[in-house]
């Protein structure tokens, strides 16, 4: 009976740690790149790639070349208020409005984001 529970013990313990290790690795950075071929509209952005970043579970931003920028109104702010480059700066001019649409990366960024 002691080695059932010292069995029961070690699994539990192996999973808990499997577990906080999953977490604090979070998914590889070719998990989070996003590409034009993700989005089923145009690219919204001049860029041909960026990273997944949602800081504060709420916002939404990418990363291109070191330099994140808020794509949703919170990760807009605030990058504003820490130094963010804006978005306009890498956001596609369109052809009969001011840009192109950019939902469907916020879209794509939250469901592929994590915390960083």
């Amino acid at each position: 009976m002691e080695t059932a529970v010292t069995w029961i013990y070690f699994v539990g313990v192996a999973a808990f740690l499997f577990w906080i290790w999953g977490l604090l690795s979070g998914p590889s950075a070719t998990q989070m790149e996003i590409a034009p071929d993700d989005l089923s509209g145009a690219w919204p952005l001049t860029v041909d790639e960026v990273q997944a970043y949602c800081p504060g579970g709420v916002m939404a931003a990418v990363e291109v070349n070191g330099k994140r920028y808020g794509i949703n109104g919170p990760a807009s702010t605030y990058g504003e208020q820490h130094g963010w480059p804006p978005i306009e700066d890498i956001w596609k001019q369109g052809d009969l409005v001011p840009r192109v649409s950019i939902s469907e990366l916020i879209s794509v960024v939250r469901d592929r984001c994590v915390d960083a």
